[in-house]
């Protein structure tokens, strides 16, 4: 029977518990073949042991047939020109054969935004897409089921990129999402469309009440967290008992994606993720090429400036800082440098960033420059004295790429 289930194919099973024979359950589950293999296990009366016998996998092939679908309409008048986002929200699962990375959960779930809809690219949290090795299936208005393949992982921003074979897809209402360039600001109103726990659709209206860079404290064990990164934070709240929406403004464009954000295994956080972060990574897919990042490796946190006073910041380079940046007094200093990249050993852990090639860093977003630099000009507080040093960036490569097995063990590089 399992010979003959194709790859990826939904398949419904019926089971029973042995404590309640006359109770059937039924369960929707997709198998994938490229893990793991079949085993037949026949006791030998002779040996007393159980001699195995492998079981050649050969899935028949799946005739791609498109189904139509219709996603749900918002009619809630209040959502105004945001209303057409809500065709545009998919759920997302996502499973995992192994436990690498630190991850030890075997699956996730939760919604992505589709934002190409003839290249079948999704956006979706990085608390759904935990690693780079995992099964990804992609349902439609709750009723169609189709795997995805993972495109790209930001390192630093808590978003990945997944794709659908839109062949699989006939008539629909599909729309993608468009994302918009802009930086909300404190008062910008906000309309909010989602699902409630009960799925049916709704829309919050709220406005922008502060933007700040998180901060995810490490763990024990290690594993990826969102750094480096801006969040929006919106006055209703609302918006914490939901863990996926989008965010609107006036011109139904999305400001940014509500989604959750991963602190431990058990516990996470939600906040808005701006998608002019997405917009790099997204262009270069659109032109059917591969994201190429480069990074410094570092992780900063904001420092006020009385304590970059303290640590050697000029009378001079304080009056030019307030003068640049009137809504907000600080610098960043540098907290983590990963060892195995090129700014390790160049920069160290404490220097505060005063400029990047020349422009004083006063946003996170400021360092975003480093995606497509070679090698950065840095000008640093360290020891209480300026410094301008040459920094180059290390290519980013994916992440795990290969894993080693040994008596039960399995290897990655760090």
């Amino acid at each position: 029977v399992l010979r003959k289930i194709p790859d990826h194919e939904p398949t419904t099973i019926v089971s029973y518990t042995i404590t309640d024979i006359h109770t059937k359950e039924s369960t929707m589950v997709s198998l994938t073949h490229q893990w793991n293999q079949i085993n037949m296990y026949t006791h030998n009366n002779s040996t007393g042991l159980w001699d195995r016998t492998k079981i050649k996998w050969s899935p028949r092939p799946t005739d791609i047939k498109p189904v139509n679908v219709r996603l749900p309409e918002l009619t809630d008048p209040r959502a105004g020109k945001a209303a057409k986002l809500m065709q545009s929200i998919v759920s997302v699962f996502c499973g995992f054969p192994l436990s690498i990375e630190g991850i030890n959960k075997p699956r996730a779930a939760d919604y992505g935004v589709v934002v190409d809809a003839a290249r079948g690219l999704v956006v979706v949290s990085r608390r759904t897409v935990l690693l780079s090795l995992c099964d990804i299936y992609i349902t439609i208005a709750n009723s169609l089921c189709i795997p995805a393949t993972l495109r790209f992982m930001h390192p630093e921003h808590n978003f990945a990129i997944i794709q659908y074979d839109t062949k699989r897809i006939g008539d629909s209402n599909i729309c993608a999402a468009t994302l918009s360039t802009k930086r909300p600001q404190q008062g910008d109103p906000a309309y909010m469309v989602t699902f409630n726990r009960t799925s049916n659709t709704m829309c919050v209206n709220t406005v922008v009440s502060d933007m700040w860079d998180i901060s995810i404290t490490p763990q024990f064990l290690p594993h990826w967290r969102c750094t480096n990164t801006e969040t929006v934070h919106y006055e209703s709240k609302l918006l914490s008992d939901f863990r996926f929406g989008l965010v609107g403004d006036a011109d139904g464009c999305v400001q940014c994606i509500w989604m959750p954000f991963m602190k431990t295994h058990k516990l996470d956080m939600t906040a808005g993720l701006p998608t002019r972060y997405i917009l790099p990574a997204l262009d270069a897919l659109r032109r059917d090429e591969e994201p190429q990042l480069r990074r410094l490796c570092i992780e900063v946190e904001p420092l006020s400036l009385i304590a970059a006073r303290a640590g050697g910041l000029s009378d001079s380079r304080l009056e030019e800082i307030q003068h640049a940046n009137p809504d907000r007094n600080m610098l960043f200093i540098i907290q983590r440098i990963e060892l195995l990249s090129k700014a390790h050993g160049v920069l160290q852990d404490l220097d505060i960033i005063v400029s990047i090639n020349g422009k004083l860093m006063l946003h996170i977003d400021d360092l975003n420059v480093q995606y497509t630099h070679d090698a950065l000009d840095l000008v640093i507080l360290r020891n209480r004295s300026e410094m301008h040093l040459r920094v180059e960036t290390t290519a980013y490569d994916g992440g795990v790429n290969k894993l080693v097995f040994w008596s039960g063990a399995i290897f990655q590089a760090p």
